[in-house]
Order: structure tokens, then C-alpha cells, then sequence
């Protein structure tokens, strides 16, 4: 395999690793933000959509790792196959992770007020 090619194959792993982190981090904050910011949450189309595109984009970057581990391993004998596995895995990492980002951003603005409205501790007294 060509030192160009295995560059390119690190660059991708890095960039799979941080979506990944990022992905994992943001289901962690929907499900924060559902349990304490907001009690009657609107738009729960939203984090449905949000919550399989986050996991799809997690799914996804696993696919794409090991596209790269048949790619630098040559197991299997079939290059073309981790050729695939790491293009399409990439491909959906990225378009999951987008689409839930989009949908977890749109879903705490439009829950913002939802979060104003809940009584603060000093007012129950």
C-alpha cells in the first residue's frame, strides 16, 4: 500500500474518531436536556430523528473503521470490499451526524421558552 494512500486512510480514521466523539456527546445532551431542561418537550418528531441519526452516525463510522482494516490489512483478499465499507461508512457517518445536529439545534430552540417557563427554586418558597 502506498504512503500517500495510508495518509489518507489516517486522516480519515482521525476524522471518523471525532465525529464519533461528537455524535456520543450530543445523544448525551439530548438525553440531559430531555430529563432536566424540559418537562413537556415540543417537537418529539425531532428527537426521534435526531436519536437514530446520531446512532446511525455512530454505526456508520464503525463500518467505516473497518473499511480502513480491510484496507490496510488485505484481508479477505478483497480491497474493494474495504474500499466500499469505508466510502459508504463515511458518507453516512457525516449525513447522520449532520441531520442530528439539525434536528437537536432546531429542537432546543424551539424548546428554549419550554425552559424559561419552569419555575425556578426561589419562586416555590
Amino acid at each position: 500500500m502506498q504512503q500517500d494512500t495510508l495518509e489518507k486512510l489516517k486522516l480519515f480514521t482521525e476524522y471518523l474518531k471525532h465525529i464519533t466523539t461528537l455524535s456520543t456527546a450530543s445523544l448525551i445532551l439530548l438525553t440531559i436536556f430531555l430529563e432536566k431542561l424540559s418537562r413537556r418537550p415540543r417537537w418529539k418528531t425531532l428527537v426521534i430523528v435526531a436519536l437514530c441519526s446520531f446512532t446511525l452516525s455512530l454505526i456508520a463510522s464503525a463500518i467505516g473503521f473497518l473499511g480502513v482494516l480491510y484496507l490496510i490489512s488485505g484481508a479477505g483478499g478483497k480491497p474493494e470490499l474495504g474500499d466500499e465499507l469505508w466510502r459508504v461508512g463515511g458518507l453516512l457517518t457525516i449525513g447522520g451526524f449532520i441531520i442530528g445536529a439539525i434536528c437537536l439545534s432546531v429542537f432546543c430552540i424551539g424548546n428554549l421558552h419550554t425552559a424559561n417557563e419552569l419555575p425556578t427554586p426561589s419562586a416555590t418558597h
